[in-house]
């Protein structure tokens, strides 16, 4: 027992008679007063208040940034990679979604690459936030579902992975949507399947679908974050697709024909 000499300082602990007897026949060096300079330190609730304080925004802050790695998966490019051997980059559009997916890889790579993009946001909105939430409570729930649900979508369309170069990210910002409001979520999703087999140009579907959601959280009353949120995430799709609208002026944007076969 080597070690109580070492201990030896200012902060004292005094054992109870029931212990002392016990202690006294294992070293009988022991006394009743044992001295702890770990114990010395006086810890006060305003000290206890900010270290919790400090780990509440760590796990906050851990949260936006494991979502912004799972946005970040480029989906698409390993797909590519992995089935054909390519840089999904340097084919088709050169775009990392699953649009390009189906143009470069065929129908079901394309569908697999889709409800992937889509368990992205759905995952971080839905189990990574309430992870997070579970662990440390805020009391603006819905603003943090909202910053975990971006944090995953910035990373779909600017991946660390690939030198923040990734996709337009339709198909992870429908599954924030999903996990956020699912109701909002599937009327959008009505609107781009109608345009989609109205035209068949996937970028026009996507568009009108953008501006039709932020309606839809209006109509339905949802809360002023998930208005400005979705507002804001309509108006980056509508810019993100800003090549797409130029082909499509100029008349060069390609059909997809979902049933043909490949």
């Amino acid at each position: 027992m080597k070690i109580l000499p070492i201990l030896a300082s200012s902060a004292k602990i005094v054992l109870t008679d029931s212990y002392f007897p016990v202690l006294s026949q294992i070293n009988p060096h022991f006394s009743k007063s044992i001295d702890f300079p770990i114990l010395s330190k006086k810890v006060t609730p305003a000290g206890l208040k900010k270290e919790n304080k400090a780990m509440s925004y760590f796990i906050l802050f851990t949260g936006i940034l494991t979502a912004y790695l799972i946005g970040s998966i480029p989906t698409a490019y390993i797909f590519g990679r992995l089935l054909k051997g390519i840089d999904i980059r340097r084919f088709g559009s050169g775009n990392v979604g699953a649009t390009n997916a189906f143009r470069v890889m065929g129908r079901t790579p394309a569908l697999s690459v889709l409800v992937i993009d889509i368990l992205k946001g759905f995952i971080s909105t839905a189990y990574i936030a309430g992870a997070v939430l579970y662990l440390s409570p805020v009391s603006r729930v819905q603003l943090y579902r909202v910053l975990v649900g971006l944090s995953s979508i910035i990373g779909h369309n600017w991946p660390v992975f690939l030198r923040f170069r990734g996709g337009k990210g339709v198909a992870t910002s429908a599954g924030v949507v999903m996990g956020l409001i699912p109701k909002i979520f599937l009327l959008g999703l009505s609107v781009w399947s109608v345009v989609f087999f109205i035209t068949g140009y996937v970028s026009v579907a996507s568009i009108f679908a953008a501006f039709t959601v932020p309606l839809f959280a209006l109509v339905f009353g949802e809360s002023i974050e998930i208005v400005v949120f979705i507002s804001l995430l309509s108006i980056m799709l509508v810019y993100r697709h800003k090549s797409n609208i130029r082909r499509l002026r100029r008349g060069e944007e390609k059909r997809i024909e979902l049933f043909k076969k490949r």
